[in-house]
């Protein structure tokens, strides 16, 4: 049985390290990442993103991660963010659009968008659709194996888990190839070995796999 403070350790662990561009794994998102870097620091003028790209390539991440920025910055600049866009309602569609009209007449802030797939395949409003085609767009690419690894890696580093060196090249071998899913393993395996008081080896992380089958 683990001690209240191992568990209280474990679930510490498991609420969530606040996004930051910062920790953004870029790999060959590099230009989206240099672009948005710029428009956080110095929202002088309108600058509009659409991002697009399938599950767990960082999406979700790369607009909390812009909501914090902006909050922890003393820019009075408008912003905008809005996540999964192609699942709004219709009826809310001319909402948004006015929205990113509003940003554009006062030419100063940042409008940041995402969907799963480029804007001019979206059943949107057309006038909508060619907003978030207006600016930036970019397709958010997977991570490659190394990239992966070292995303992971320096997750880990940040929140202090002793992972043993083989952990991360076998679990990028035998699981799901999304950061998320990949991260919540991680999380799980911690907790897993934080309530058995054991190190968070390769042994430890089959156990743990193989206890949920």
């Amino acid at each position: 049985m683990a001690s209240s403070s191992h568990l209280q350790a474990a679930l510490a662990l498991e609420v969530a390290t606040p996004a930051a561009l910062g920790h953004f794994v870029a790999g060959a998102n590099g230009e989206l990442l240099e672009q948005l870097l710029g428009a956080v620091a110095s929202p002088s003028s309108f600058c509009a993103f659409h991002l697009w790209g399938g599950g767990g390539v960082g999406k979700s991440f790369l607009c909390e991660a812009t909501r914090r920025a902006f909050d922890s910055s003393d820019t009075s600049a408008g912003l905008e963010v809005h996540d999964d866009i192609d699942r709004i309602p219709v009826e809310d569609q001319p909402g948004l659009l006015a929205r990113f009209e509003r940003l554009r007449e006062v030419d100063r802030g940042l409008w940041l968008s995402t969907s799963r797939a480029p804007p001019v395949q979206l059943a949107m409003l057309a006038d909508l659709r060619s907003r978030l085609s207006w600016g930036l767009v970019f397709e958010l690419k997977a991570l490659r194996d190394e990239e992966l690894q070292d995303a992971l890696a320096q997750w880990a580093k940040r929140r202090a888990l002793p992972l043993a060196p083989e952990v991360l090249p076998w679990l990028l071998r035998h699981s799901e190839r999304s950061l998320p899913h990949l991260l919540r393993v991680l999380l799980r395996l911690d907790r897993y070995g934080l309530e058995r008081q054991r190190s968070l080896s390769l042994p430890l992380l089959k156990e743990m796999l193989q206890a949920r089958h």
